[in-house]
């Protein structure tokens, strides 16, 4: 039987290449937010279907943000699951805001 193991490895990065990594973290988690201000069809229910909420903010993320289209798809991917962990919340009964996704302090 064939055992895969992980590893953590710790990432360096470059002193000059840090606030680019701090804009796509800030660009990526303005994505998460906008997808969960624009993810409701129209009769207000949030939109839990990653192909759905594709169609609804995939174009607008692509044309607000620097992201590359594959951190695009994982933004509002992220997004949806958080949504649908809220939701799952309300239906046992629990007050819980929608998600928000914090940008970096020195972004």
């Amino acid at each position: 039987m064939e055992v895969k193991r992980t590893v953590p490895v710790k990432r360096t990065v470059p002193e000059d290449r840090q606030s680019d990594l701090h804009q796509t973290i800030g660009q990526f988690n303005h994505a998460c937010n906008y997808t969960v201000q624009h993810g409701r069809n129209d009769d207000g229910y949030l939109i839990l279907n990653k192909s759905t909420i594709h169609d609804e903010v995939y174009h607008d993320l692509r044309d607000e943000t620097d992201l590359p289209a594959n951190l695009c798809v994982r933004a509002y991917s992220k997004a949806v699951e958080a949504m649908k962990s809220t939701v799952a919340d309300w239906k046992k009964g629990n007050s819980r805001p929608l998600p928000r996704f914090n940008e970096p302090s020195n972004a």
